[in-house]
């Protein structure tokens, strides 16, 4: 008779907190609390087959239900949509840049490059045999392309802009539902009086407060790139200048990769990647560009799939040119896609993975470049689920 009332008890905990959550101003954001989760105050030991469990099961789908619809509302009438632009909304933009020089000695230009970026209060972010990434305050991000250019001979110049203005509200949202719902939550534990009670409500406490720690991580990710501007800069010294070893690759497209530059085309629809949270987007749909604030980057395009071939045939056109360019080789296998690990040759190895599947007469090229092994080991499991989470 006890276990009963105690698993009725549960049942009308999970039908409180429908009506709690469900009256949270801006709930919608908060989906991914009980999204597909079923009742979240199910204790492990009760039977599923008991007329508590029945009504708990009910309690769930009402949650995923509240979930759903305020996740609909959310999505279509939060301010500054991109499709309901909001013109008082002061933007927030992520500038980053690329440039490829022909210089007499390249570490005399690196040298100088290092001087100047500190002088203007910027820092490196990572510096290698062929080149450097530098931060610059965003400010001088103009300045510092033109300052830098003088170095050596322009041989390539990219420059990309990102409007993260509703990632950053998106992300400041979330937090601050997960922290009210959380608030919320140590009222109703404060209320409790059953042992099992109180340990459903401390789990999901728990799960909010982990969600609040990576929400905050993202947004001073966020923060970051948006206050510090990346340039990649790489130095080609000039008797190399014509690249002589890649030009003897018969792939073009292989020989032109670059982990700190974009090469590869738009695909002809869209590519179905979602970005982890730490991301900034530059470009999304046909063409996908992101990075991190550690240096971390996300690329994917397309090209026809010419000369005809399997994602087993290119990974292993990959491993065999690319070699030669670094340390070491892997092969990698992620969902529907092949391809290799490329670790660089610099004091602090960075990862680079080039990933390729084929739809239809496209050649789908992903490639993600991981700065250190820390970077690897922290992004790996959020890259692994983007990738299989995709439907190419």
């Amino acid at each position: 008779m006890a276990h009963s009332i105690a698993r009725v008890r549960l049942a009308v905990l999970a039908l409180v907190l429908v009506v709690l959550f469900s009256a949270c101003a801006g709930f919608g954001a908060y989906e991914a609390a009980y999204a597909g989760r079923g009742a979240p105050v199910a204790h492990p030991l009760e039977a599923a087959d008991s007329p508590a469990a029945a009504v708990e099961a009910e309690a769930g789908a009402r949650m995923r239900s509240v979930a759903e619809s305020d996740a609909a509302a959310f999505t279509v009438s939060r301010p500054g949509d991109p499709a309901q632009p909001d013109p008082t909304v002061a933007r927030v933009r992520v500038y980053s840049g690329a440039l490829e020089l022909s210089v007499a000695r390249v570490d005399a230009a690196r040298q100088s490059i290092i001087e100047y970026v500190e002088e203007i209060r910027g820092h490196v972010e990572r510096s290698g045999d062929d080149g450097l990434v530098v931060r610059v305050p965003a400010v001088r991000f103009a300045d510092a392309m033109r300052r830098i250019e003088r170095e050596g001979s322009l041989l390539a110049r990219s420059v990309e802009t990102a409007d993260v203005t509703e990632q950053y509200a998106d992300l400041e949202r979330r937090l601050e539902i997960a922290e009210r719902s959380r608030d919320r939550l140590y009222v109703l534990l404060a209320r409790a009086e059953e042992a099992s009670e109180r340990v459903a409500i401390l789990r999901e406490i728990r799960r909010l407060t982990e969600e609040a720690e990576r929400l905050r991580s993202s947004l001073a990710s966020l923060a970051d790139l948006v206050a510090f501007s990346r340039i990649s800069v790489r130095l080609v010294p000039r008797m190399q200048a014509s690249g002589p070893v890649r030009d003897r690759i018969p792939f073009r497209w292989i020989a032109r990769l670059d982990p700190l530059q974009t090469t590869i085309p738009a695909a002809a629809r869209d590519i179905p990647l979602t970005l982890p949270d730490s991301f900034a987007a530059f470009q999304t749909g046909r063409r996908i560009h992101a990075e991190a604030a550690d240096g971390s980057r996300i690329r994917a395009g397309a090209r026809p799939n010419d000369p005809a071939g399997s994602p087993g045939f290119w990974a292993q056109a990959l491993a065999y040119h690319l070699e030669p360019f670094y340390q070491t080789v892997s092969p990698v296998t992620l969902g529907s896609f092949e391809g290799v690990e490329l670790v660089g040759r610099d004091a602090v190895a960075h990862h680079y993975f080039v990933l390729v599947t084929v739809r239809e007469e496209e050649l789908v090229v992903l490639e993600v470049f991981l700065p250190t092994p820390d970077a690897r080991e922290t992004l790996m499991p959020l890259i692994t689920a983007m990738i299989e989470g995709g439907r190419l």
